[in-house]
Order: structure tokens, then sequence, then C-alpha cells
């Protein structure tokens, strides 16, 4: 009997199971964090097999990759926007971070399970990405280049003042969360203070310019817990 291929997905249909598979990782990963998300449980709560996921994405860290995609992009755009706009160097890093927090109110998921996910102790990594891969990392350190080349910013490793900025909002909004039997502030508000003495903490002069002085706090007061 000769054999009867199988038809063809059609692209509409290839979307769909995407989706399908997409959102079965995505309810694991509300469910039980990173750890209940694997090949096996995405694609029973799909109702398909391990090797037709396989035929959509290329491994685990693709799938689930591909749920973070669209924030991730928005974000992206939100800081490209910032770039665009062209605000002085100092002022500039504030929008970044600003932006930043923003997102994280947005897309209070993505902040968990993302940003604030820990590799498990017995998980390895190379570390060789870059971190200018990174659209926060870049878009400061490039903010910062521009500032100590008009005199605004102090002398020091772009890069490590970089990743210094970006330390001391994600502490502040990530501190509430971590321990949260205890009554702290919410994130976002302490993360507009945050900002506003980092921004002041790498500037040439004691003289902040207005704009620094008056970072306004009040569109990070959202509960996030």
């Amino acid at each position: 009997m000769p054999d009867v291929a199988r038809p063809t997905a059609t692209d509409e249909e290839r979307a769909d199971q995407r989706r399908r598979l997409r959102r079965a990782a995505a309810e694991l990963h509300a469910e039980g964090g990173p750890a209940a998300v694997s090949v096996r449980a995405v694609a029973k709560r799909a109702g398909v097999s391990t090797g037709l996921l396989y035929s959509y994405f290329a491994n685990l860290s693709d799938l689930n990759r591909s749920l973070w995609m669209g924030p991730i992009a928005e974000l992206g755009r939100s800081l490209a926007e910032v770039e665009r706009d062209g605000a002085e160097p100092v002022e500039r890093i504030g929008q970044l971070l600003d932006a930043y927090v923003a997102f994280t109110t947005t897309h209070s998921d993505t902040h968990r399970w993302l940003l604030l996910w820990v590799r498990p102790p017995n998980s390895t990594t190379d570390r060789n990405d870059d971190p200018d891969e990174l659209m926060l990392f870049a878009s400061l350190r490039r903010a910062i280049e521009d500032g100590q080349a008009d005199g605004t910013i102090r002398a020091g490793e772009a890069r490590v003042m970089a990743q210094t900025l970006w330390s001391g909002v994600h502490g502040a909004l990530a501190l509430p969360i971590n321990i949260d039997t205890y009554d702290l502030a919410d994130g976002p508000s302490i993360a507009g203070e945050m900002i506003a003495s980092l921004v002041r903490s790498i500037t040439t002069t004691d003289t902040i310019t207005t704009t620094v002085d008056h970072l306004d706090t009040t569109d990070h007061r959202k509960e996030t817990r």
C-alpha cells in the first residue's frame, strides 16, 4: 500500500500551532515559574508530541524567548524613542531609566519571570554574551559617553557606570517583590527616588539640571505587588 503523505500545514495553521505552544508554555510558567516549563510538559499541555514542538522551536530556550519577544520589543521601541528625541545626556539617562520602570510596571509578569529569574546553582553559563546586546545597557552606555564628551558626566568606564545605573534601579524594583512580607514602599516609587540619586551621582557638578531635580516619581506609584 503506498504511503500517504501528510498534508503540508498552511502558514496560518503553523502560526496557530506556534500560538498554542506558546500559550501552553506561558500557562505553565505562570503556574510554576521557569522550572515548570519543559519540552515534555509544554507538549502535553498543548496536546502534541515533543517531536512536533521541535518542528516549531529549535529548543526550549527558543520557546521561552518567544514568550517575551513582544514585551521586550515594546521596551526597545520606548528606548529608541528616547534616543531619537535627543535630550541632553543627563536628562536622557533619567528618561531611559524611567522608560524601564514604566515597562516593568506595565509588563509585571515579564519583569518577574524574566528579569528577576535566578539561574539554578547547578546551571552553568559561559558569560560570553556582549552586554551591548541588552537594549537598556547599550542606550545607557551611549548616553554616558555623550555626557563624558560634553563634560556633564564624570569620567569613568562607561560600561561599568551603565551597569551601576541599571543595577540600582533593578534592585529598587526587586526588593519589595523578593521580601514582600515586609511593609516596604512599592518598587516603582522607590525606583523614581533611586533614579534621581543615581543621576546626581554621575554628574560633574553639584548643580543638577532642572529636569533631573524634578524627576517625576508620581508615574511610578502604581502598586506592583
